[in-house]
Formats: structure tokens, sequence, C-alpha cells
């Protein structure tokens, strides 16, 4: 098996991706319950802060939109290797895979919110065309 430095703290990673794609989830869950399934009372807890995002920090957006595709990378790091050899005069490529449970379920949760992301904007863009 093949291991870079950052193969040594698989755990930490995966932990760190969480953290990372946490803020994202959080919005993702109270939107879904306040304008999806219109909980009472939560769609008015709610609506100030869209309106703050919305009114003059583009930053937060980005950092929502981005957090899922950044923590993929981060958990999936420590799975892949990647190493090359010399041998009778030919390069050899070698890539490995290592299934960590932890990594691979923050990976699978960012494609997920990923999914629900991109399939939120284009059926928001069909309805405003």
């Amino acid at each position: 098996m093949l291991e870079h430095p950052l193969q040594r703290h698989p755990t930490s990673l995966a932990l760190l991706a969480l953290v990372l794609v946490a803020p994202t989830c959080l919005v993702v869950f109270v939107s879904l319950l306040a304008y999806q399934l219109k909980v009472p009372g939560l769609a008015a807890a709610v609506d100030p802060v869209v309106e703050a995002f919305a009114a003059g920090m583009p930053w937060v957006d980005l950092f929502l939109l981005g957090a899922p595709f950044l923590a993929s990378l981060v958990a999936v790091v420590p799975l892949v290797g990647i190493g090359w050899e010399r041998a009778g005069g030919e390069l050899h490529l070698t890539i490995s895979l290592r299934s960590r449970a932890l990594n691979v379920v923050v990976l699978m949760l960012c494609v997920l919110l990923s999914g629900l992301l991109v399939g939120y904007f284009v059926t928001e863009l069909e309805a405003t065309l």
C-alpha cells in the first residue's frame, strides 16, 4: 500500500471534512424543514437569517456552496495513494484505494449534499426561465 503523510491521520481528516460540511448540512436541513415541509414557525425564524445572507454576505453563500466540494476532497485524500516507478525502461503508475468507514461516510454525505444543491439550483433555474 502506497502511503503519503496525509494517510497517517484519516480519522482526523474525516472529522475536519465533517466540520467543513456541517454548516451547509444545517442550512439545507433547516431550509428543507421550513420551506418544503412547512414546519410551523420555523420559516419565521429562518427568514431573517436568509435575508441577512442575501443582503451583504456573498462570501457566506460561496462558502456554503463550496464546502461540500472542499470537504469531499479532504475526506478522500487519505483514501487514495498514487505512486510510480520505472521498471524495464517503462514508467509504472500505481493507484491504491483504502476503505476507511468514516471517510467514506463523510464522502457520501458530501456527494448527497452536492446532488441536492445541484438539483435545487437546476429546478429553480428552470422555474425562472
